[in-house]
């Protein structure tokens, strides 16, 4: 059984017998990835994928962090600076502090994907 201690984290599970795939995530106190049987036929040969906690948007002059998971919405909630400026739940953030919000989610743990 292969597990993992990253909580609140979302899979995309995709079912090559029936060719289903949806999204999954993983509720706080648990450690465990999903189970790897499909949702829809019950085939056993599934695969999980986790899927990115953050995006980061590049708009010119200004980026965009955008949480796409529980774990990337509490990482906003408890890392972003008292005077950060949110469109939405999308923290913005000036080009020159992106590399810092990169280290830090890394540093936590978190997967991304840039926009």
């Amino acid at each position: 059984m292969m597990t993992t201690l990253i909580l609140g984290a979302t899979y995309r599970i995709f079912c090559p017998d029936c060719g289903q795939s949806y999204d999954q995530g993983i509720l706080e106190g648990f450690s465990r990835v999903p189970p790897l049987t499909c949702g829809y036929c019950g085939a056993h040969n599934t695969s999980a994928t986790r899927l990115p906690d953050l995006r980061f948007e590049n708009h010119g002059t200004v980026g965009l962090v955008r949480p796409l998971s529980q774990l990337g919405q509490h990482f906003l909630d408890t890392t972003h600076p008292e005077d950060a400026q949110f469109l939405g739940q999308a923290m913005a953030v000036e080009p020159r502090y992106v590399a810092g919000v990169i280290d830090a989610a890394v540093e936590a743990g978190l997967k991304m994907e840039v926009a």
